[in-house]
């Protein structure tokens, strides 16, 4: 199977909130010395106190300016940490989702090299992890490294995780615009089957939502929207159950289509 990246958006993401962590954690380390010179700061005002003020107890001038200056570099660096915290989650969900991506690749390695796969196309609806091309069709596919059951019926999809008490939580599947999972990657699907028409080819474009941890199971799926919901090797037993046959100047048509609609959306971003 060939690859070919039209954009690397978890790549590049990642990198991001990799280059923003190293940054936060410069700036932790630089609030925590301020903090540690206004506390020696305030600990030379309270010594430098006359007995009696220290008795009835009564804060100089010097003190509380000392004291103001101490909560002011505690609360700049509990903000700094908050951000690293922030940005250390990030980085690690990015990682989680270039791994995963990574994982789908290496599984579909075992289809032949007549077959393609594009990673990051965009259209007008957004962006799909993959499209596999090949003598056997067409597939946009999802692609998710979570560990969580899965539950699908119908248009409601459901994950659930186990909390920290080891309790578990039920969550929506859906992206930040409250779109499903599958509504994801049928958006895409829509979008590049009125590309493909409008260039006259008329073809079915399968749709799945492939899970690569190792731990997610799909514990449930009632009529499904896509034709594929699961692991990486569901996806390539379906591919071989709706193979439509297509030829190698077809393929070819179609790769150069998706590439250029690609370039087109790539462009308006």
């Amino acid at each position: 199977m060939r690859i070919e990246y039209l954009s690397n958006h978890p790549q590049k993401m990642k990198d991001e909130a990799k280059s923003k962590l190293e940054q936060a954690t410069l700036d932790e380390a630089q609030k925590y010395a301020d903090l540690m010179e206004a506390q020696g700061r305030l600990q030379q005002a309270m010594d430098a106190k006359r007995w009696w003020q220290r008795v009835l107890p009564i804060p100089t001038v010097a003190e509380q300016a000392a004291r103001m200056r101490f909560e002011e570099a505690r609360f700049a660096r509990e903000d700094a940490q908050a951000k690293q915290r922030k940005l250390s989650g990030e980085v690690k969900a990015w990682s989680a989702g270039v791994d995963g991506e990574q994982a789908f690749d290496d599984a579909l390695h075992e289809l032949s090299d007549d077959w393609m796969l594009f990673a990051g196309y965009r259209n007008r609806a957004g962006e799909a992890d993959k499209i596999v091309l090949g003598p056997g069709g067409l597939w946009v596919v999802e692609v998710k490294n979570i560990n969580a059951w899965i539950y699908v019926s119908g248009k409601d999809w459901i994950y659930e995780r186990l909390d920290s008490l080891g309790l578990p939580v039920r969550t929506k599947a859906q992206d930040n615009s409250g779109r499903t999972w599958a509504r994801q990657v049928l958006d895409v699907a829509e979008g590049l089957d009125e590309h493909l028409q409008r260039h006259g080819v008329i073809m079915p474009i399968r749709t799945g939502v492939v899970f690569t941890h190792p731990e997610a199971l799909v514990l449930q799926n009632r009529n499904a929207e896509v034709d594929a919901v699961g692991r990486p090797a569901l996806l390539l037993h379906q591919i071989q159950k709706h193979a439509l046959p297509m030829t190698s100047d077809s393929v070819l048509t179609v790769a150069e289509l998706i590439r250029r609609d690609h370039q087109r959306h790539s462009r308006l971003v």
